[in-house]
C-alpha cells in the first residue's frame, strides 16, 4: 500500500488511437460522426512532477467515534457494557504545486481536475493503480471535465479570445478524441457510460447534442430556442428549454424521442437525471421562492417540498433526492427518498451548502464558524466530518465511498480524495487517555462491545489502518461508569410551629465513583400516605450532612418526611430514609 502512494507521475503526453472505421469529421451541418484528434504529444514533460506529483498520503484516520450506550463522554452511566461504534477515512493529496487545481470529478476509483501548467489549463487524472497523469498540453484552456468509469469529456477553448470551444473525450484505450469541430461554442460536457452529451450555442439559441461511439454525433433540438444545461444517465438525457415563455423540463431517451415534462407559465430549472428519476428546480412567483420536484415514468411529475423557503441545488442517485434549503438564516441540507419522505441531514447552526450524492452517501461543504470544510451522511453512520483545518475545502463530489474536492493549502487550490475503507482498526479499553493501540488488527468491523466493565472511568481507543504498516493516529472515547446505588438516611426528626420556618436534616452516601452530587426530592406525607408536600431540591453534595427549610403552613399533626435520591448515573436510591415531622 505504502509503494500505491509514492508511484511516479506519467512522464509521457497523452497518445490516442483513432476511433472505430467509418467516423467521419463533424461540422456545424454534419452529425454523421466525430473526428478524430490525432495527437501529436509525444514529448516528455520534464516540469510534470513540479506540477503534478504523486499522491500525498496524510493518513487513515478516524473521522466519527461514537457511543450508542454512553453517548456524552462528561456523564457517569449506569450501564456498565458499553458499546463504540466508530467511521475512518483515507484522506489523500493529490496534488501539490504552486497553482490552482479545480472541478475535481471522481467516477469508481478514477479521479479527473484541470489544473493550471503555468500558461493554461490542463486536464489530469489519477488512479491509485497509476498515480498522477497527464492528459492534455497544448496552448488552449481545457476545462471542466467530467467522468464515468474512465471515460472522461471536457471543454477546450480555442483561440487567443477562446471566442469558441469543442468537446473531447478520453479513454485510457483510445486516448485522446475531438468530438466537435465548428465556428460555434460547445460547452456544458456530460458523460454517462460511453453516452456524451453537451449544449452548442449557435445564432442565439442553445441546442443538445449527444455522441455514442456506435451512433456517431445526434442532434436533439433544432427549434431556435435556448435549451441548455443537459445532463445524461445511462441512455436518458435532461435539460431546461425555453418554450417563448418561461424554462420547461425536457426529456431524451433513444426509443422515446424528446418528451416535455412540465407545461406551465413557471421557470423549471436545474435539472438532474439518475436513471428514471428525474429532478429539477421550480421557481415560485408567487412566493419568490424555489421547490423541489421529482418525475419518473410510472409516477409522472411529484412535488417534494412546500416550505415557503428556497430549496435549490437539487442532486438525485438512484431513488434517493438530495438539496440545500434556507432555514431561517441558514442553508441547511435536506434528502428524499420514496420510503422515508423528507429528512433533514443538517443543524449546525452554519450554513451548509452544495449537496452531493451517490447511492445512500451525501456530501457537501459547510462552514465551521472560520472556514468551509467537507461533511459527509450515511444512514447507518449519521454526518461526519472529513476535514478539520482552518482552511477552505470546497466543491465535494462522490462517486460511492470516494469523496473529491479542492483544498486550500493557504496559497492555492489542491484536490484531495477520501475512501472509507480501512484495511484494519486496531482497539482497546483501559484505563489511561494516552494509551495508543499496537500495530495488530481485530478486522474491519466498526463496532465493539465490552461487557460487566468495572465502575470507573474508562477510555477506548482505536486505530485504523490503510495496510499491514500504515496506521493512523488513533482516536480516543471516554466512558464514566457507576453501577453503584445511593443511599439516604434522615437521622432526626423534625419539630415545627405552623407558619414557622420547618428544618429537615438529611444525608445522601453514594460510594465512589460518583460525580459529587446527587438530585434530591423530599416528599411530605400524611400518616395514611398521602403526599402533602413534595421539596424538589436539585443538585445536592453527597456524603455530607444536609439541612433544607420550608415555611410550613400545613395542619397541626403529625406526618412523615421521606428522601429519595438519585446520582449522576441514573442510580435510584437503594433506600429511602424517613422521620417524623411534627407540626405544632
Amino acid at each position: 500500500m505504502l509503494a500505491l502512494f509514492s508511484r511516479p507521475i506519467a512522464r509521457a503526453g497523452t497518445s490516442g488511437s483513432g476511433m472505430p472505421p467509418g467516423h467521419s469529421s463533424y461540422t456545424a451541418a454534419s452529425t454523421a460522426g466525430a473526428r478524430h484528434l490525432l495527437p501529436t504529444i509525444a514529448l516528455v514533460f520534464a516540469a510534470l512532477a513540479l506540477l503534478a506529483p504523486p499522491a500525498l498520503a496524510t493518513g487513515p484516520s478516524i473521522t466519527s467515534l461514537t457511543s450508542p450506550t454512553h453517548p456524552v463522554q462528561t456523564r457517569w452511566y449506569p450501564d456498565n457494557a458499553p458499546r463504540f461504534r466508530w467511521s475512518s477515512a483515507w484522506v489523500l493529496q493529490l496534488t501539490d504545486n504552486a497553482s490552482d487545481d479545480g472541478f475535481a470529478r471522481a467516477s469508481d476509483e478514477r479521479v479527473v481536475w484541470q489544473g493550471f501548467d503555468g500558461s493554461d489549463r490542463e486536464i489530469y487524472t489519477w488512479t491509485p493503480a497509476g498515480g498522477v497523469e497527464q492528459l492534455t498540453n497544448n496552448a488552449r484552456d481545457d476545462v471542466d471535465p467530467e467522468i464515468s468509469g474512465d471515460r472522461l469529456v471536457w471543454v477546450g477553448r480555442e483561440g487567443d479570445d477562446a471566442t469558441t470551444s469543442e468537446i473531447y473525450t478520453w479513454t485510457p484505450a483510445e486516448g485522446v478524441v475531438q468530438l466537435t469541430d465548428n465556428a460555434t461554442n460547445d460547452t456544458w460536457a456530460q458523460v454517462s457510460g460511453d453516452r456524451v452529451v453537451w449544449e452548442e450555442a449557435g445564432d442565439g439559441d442553445c441546442e443538445i447534442f449527444t455522441w455514442t461511439p456506435a451512433d456517431g454525433i445526434v442532434r436533439l433540438t433544432d427549434n431556435g430556442r435556448s435549451d441548455e444545461d443537459p445532463q445524461v444517465s445511462a441512455d436518458r438525457i435532461v435539460w431546461q428549454g425555453f418554450d417563448g415563455n418561461d424554462y420547461e423540463i425536457f426529456t431524451w431517451t433513444p426509443a422515446g424521442g424528446v418528451v416535455r415534462l412540465t407545461i406551465n407559465a413557471r421557470d423549471d430549472l436545474a435539472p438532474q437525471v439518475s436513471g428514471s428519476r428525474v429532478v429539477w428546480e421550480r421557481y415560485v412567483a408567487t412566493t419568490f421562492n424555489f421547490e423541489i420536484f421529482t418525475w419518473t415514468p410510472t409516477r409522472g411529475a411529484v412535488r417534494l417540498t412546500l416550505s415557503g423557503e428556497d430549496d435549490v441545488s437539487p442532486q438525485v442517485s438512484g431513488s434517493r433526492v438530495v438539496w440545500q434549503a434556507s432555514e431561517g438564516t441558514n442553508e441547511e441540507i435536506y434528502t428524499w427518498t420514496p420510503t422515508h419522505g423528507v429528512v433533514r441531514l443538517t443543524r449546525s447552526g452554519t450554513d451548509d451548502f452544495d449537496p452531493q450524492v451517490s447511492g445512500d452517501r451525501v456530501v457537501w461543504r459547510g462552514s465551521d464558524g472560520d472556514d468551509e470544510e467537507i461533511s459527509t451522511w450515511t444512514p447507518d453512520r449519521g454526518v461526519v466530518r472529513l476535514t478539520r483545518n482552518v482552511t477552505d475545502d470546497l466543491d465535494p463530489q462522490v462517486s460511492g465511498d470516494r469523496v473529491v474536492w479542492r483544498g486550500s493549502d493557504g496559497n492555492d487550490f489542491e484536490i484531495h480524495s477520501s475512501t472509507f475503507a480501512a484495511w484494519g482498526y486496531s482497539y482497546l479499553i483501559d484505563r489511561t487517555e494516552s494509551t495508543a493501540p499496537d500495530a495488530t488488527s481485530e478486522g474491519v468491523a466498526s463496532e465493539k462491545s465490552y461487557w460487566r466493565l468495572a465502575d470507573g472511568t474508562w477510555f477506548f481507543h482505536v486505530a485504523a489502518a490503510g495496510s499491514v504498516s500504515d496506521w493512523g493516529e488513533a482516536a480516543t472515547y471516554r466512558v464514566r461508569i457507576d453501577t453503584r446505588r445511593p443511599t439516604t438516611r434522615a437521622p432526626f426528626a423534625s419539630s415545627v410551629l405552623r407558619y414557622r420556618r420547618a428544618t429537615l436534616r438529611y444525608r445522601v452516601n453514594d460510594p465512589r465513583p460518583n460525580g459529587g452530587r446527587a438530585r434530591v426530592t423530599i416528599r411530605v406525607k400524611s400518616l395514611s400516605g398521602r403526599t402533602v408536600k413534595t421539596l424538589r431540591l436539585g443538585l445536592q453534595p453527597v456524603d455530607s450532612a444536609l439541612t433544607c427549610s420550608f415555611r410550613c403552613g400545613l395542619p397541626r399533626r403529625t406526618y412523615r418526611f421521606f428522601v429519595y435520591a438519585r446520582d449522576l448515573a441514573g442510580n435510584r436510591q437503594a433506600n429511602v430514609a424517613a422521620n417524623v415531622l411534627v407540626v405544632r
